[in-house]
C-alpha cells in the first residue's frame, strides 16, 4: 500500500523548491513490519537451539522445523478466508502458532525415537508414533481452535483489530 501511496504522490508535479516525503504512520509501519521481522527470526532461531539441545542433534530439529513453513502456508489463507491482512497481530499469532506446530512435531519425533531405541525400524516407529500421538496433538489442536473462534468471529465491540490473530492461528492449526 505504501508503494502504491508514494507511486500516486511521485506522479504529482510539485512546484520548484518544494518536496514531499512520507512521515508518521508510515515510519511506524515500517518500525512495526523491522520489528515483527526481527521476532519472527529469533523465535525460529531459539525454536533451533532449543531442540538441538533437546535431542542432542543437529538434523532433528530441521525436521521438526520443516512443519513451520507448512503451518505459514495455513496462516495465509486463514487471513484470506476471514478477510484479515498480515499486520502485527497476525505476525504475533503466527509465533503462538509455531509453539504449537513445534510442539506436536516433538510429540511426534520423541515418540519415533524411542520405539527407534527399542529396535523398531523408522518407517514403523514413524507410524506407530502418528497413531500413538494423533489423539493428543488432535485435542491441543482443538482446544487452541476454539479457544480463538470468538476472536475471530469478533463478536465483541472492539475485537475487530485483534482477529487477525485470531485467523492466523486458525488457519495455520
Amino acid at each position: 500500500m505504501t508503494a502504491a501511496l508514494q507511486a500516486a504522490v511521485d506522479s504529482i508535479e510539485m512546484p520548484v523548491g518544494y518536496r514531499t516525503s512520507m512521515g508518521g504512520d508510515v515510519e511506524e509501519l515500517n518500525e512495526t513490519a523491522g520489528a515483527a521481522g526481527s521476532a519472527l527470526l529469533l523465535a525460529v532461531i531459539f525454536i533451533y537451539l532449543v531442540l538441538a539441545s533437546q535431542f542432542g542433534s543437529f538434523l532433528q530439529p530441521i525436521a521438526i522445523m520443516v512443519s513451520l513453513p507448512l503451518a505459514l502456508i495455513g496462516v495465509m489463507l486463514g487471513l484470506l478466508v476471514g478477510g484479515s491482512t498480515l499486520n502485527m497481530f497476525s505476525a504475533i499469532g503466527f509465533i503462538m502458532l509455531m509453539g504449537l506446530v513445534v510442539k506436536n512435531a516433538i510429540l511426534l519425533v520423541d515418540n519415533a525415537n524411542q520405539h527407534v531405541r527399542e529396535g523398531w525400524n523408522l518407517y514403523e516407529a514413524l507410524v506407530e508414533a502418528g497413531a500413538t500421538r494423533f489423539r493428543p496433538i488432535i485435542m491441543t489442536t482443538l482446544a487452541m481452535i476454539f479457544g480463538m473462534l470468538p476472536l475471530a468471529l469478533s463478536l465483541h465491540e472492539g475485537s475487530g483489530q485483534n482477529a487477525p490473530m485470531a485467523h492466523a492461528v486458525i488457519g495455520g492449526c
